[in-house]
């Protein structure tokens, strides 16, 4: 019986990750002529009545969206260090703890090594960064306090995706016990898999929702013209954007952790239950793949694109 399937996972969602951040990687010029727009007509419009309202109804929608993320991000890590703790045997606790670091230290360098060469901190951080600290709606106060909140966020949004592939991984394999593997052990680990995408789906749900937020704050202050409708059409454009890449990495993570399940649970029952044939256990206990069964986790893994389609985050709450 192969018991080191689990690796698969881990890098098919390194390359899904590693591939979405390469090809956003390809907009770094268009990234800096659309900070210098930003940062340019900022400097040029009136504070009135009218835009410290809009500031007001953006700042509440993006602070809605920093409690979601990081409600939604602490789960992630919950369920990551549950599972891991309740799976994994002796022999793979270390190499899968490493799966976690390698995935944090992965985040951390990718981070640590962009800056003003980078489409990614320019569009989705940078920007709105540099336009709160110019803008005249905010106070030195409360930019600290918006600084400490978008630095707790990247804490958990860097953690989080290290401790859920932990989980995942640890539920791809089988106690090292020495006893062979109980037929409730198998269907238990399935629901555990299935359990992931939802979990995993509200994680990037919300890193979604708070990201749109954040780049749609400065732009939705200004006053009505073509070139906000243009602006914020772009920034609704990276949103749709981060949306099919996250529906791609759920479905590649999910769709393999199931398909390599599928097979672990035929090698087991094939080696330690002979007296079971393997297709007739999985289709009684509907480990394989039924439209009824599986349509939650389908709706869960088109979320992300299925939100995008709205445009920006705060156009999930309101139209402006």
């Amino acid at each position: 019986m192969k018991k080191y399937r689990w690796p698969l996972i881990w890098i098919t969602a390194w390359l899904i990750n590693y591939l979405s951040h390469s090809l956003f990687e390809l907009n770094t010029s268009s990234s800096l002529d659309l900070k210098s727009i930003i940062l340019d007509t900022l400097g040029h419009e009136e504070v009135t009545s009218l835009s410290k309202a809009r500031d007001y109804r953006l700042r509440i929608y993006w602070e809605a969206s920093v409690l979601g993320s990081l409600v939604a991000y602490f789960a992630a890590c919950v369920w990551g260090i549950r599972t891991y703790l309740q799976c994994i045997g002796m022999t793979l606790r270390h190499p899968i703890i490493l799966v976690g670091a390698v995935t944090v230290a992965s985040e951390l360098f990718r981070i640590g090594t962009s800056g003003e060469s980078s489409a990614g901190f320019n569009t989705i951080f940078c920007t709105t960064y540099e336009a709160l600290q110019h803008s005249p709606y905010v106070t030195p106060d409360f930019m600290a306090q918006v600084t400490f909140l978008i630095k707790l966020t990247n804490v958990l949004a860097i953690s989080s995706p290290g401790f859920l592939l932990m989980g995942i991984c640890a539920a791809l394999t089988i106690p090292d016990s020495g006893r062979r593997p109980s037929l409730e052990l198998l269907v238990e680990r399935d629901s555990t898999i299935d359990q992931s995408v939802l979990v995993g789906s509200l994680m990037m749900l919300m890193g979604l929702i708070h990201m749109g937020c954040w780049m749609d704050w400065p732009v939705g202050i200004w006053a009505n013209s073509d070139l906000k409708t243009d602006v914020m059409a772009l920034t609704a454009s990276v949103y749709e954007y981060w949306g099919i890449c996250f529906s791609i990495m759920l479905l590649g993570v999910y769709g393999g952790s199931k398909w390599v399940w599928k097979t672990i649970v035929m090698d087991v029952l094939s080696a330690n239950h002979p007296d079971i044939d393997p297709r007739s256990f999985i289709a009684d206990h509907d480990l394989g793949f039924g439209i009824r069964r599986h349509l939650p986790h389908a709706i869960a893994i088109a979320l992300p694109v299925l939100s995008s389609l709205g445009g920006s985050g705060s156009n999930l709450f309101t139209m402006h």
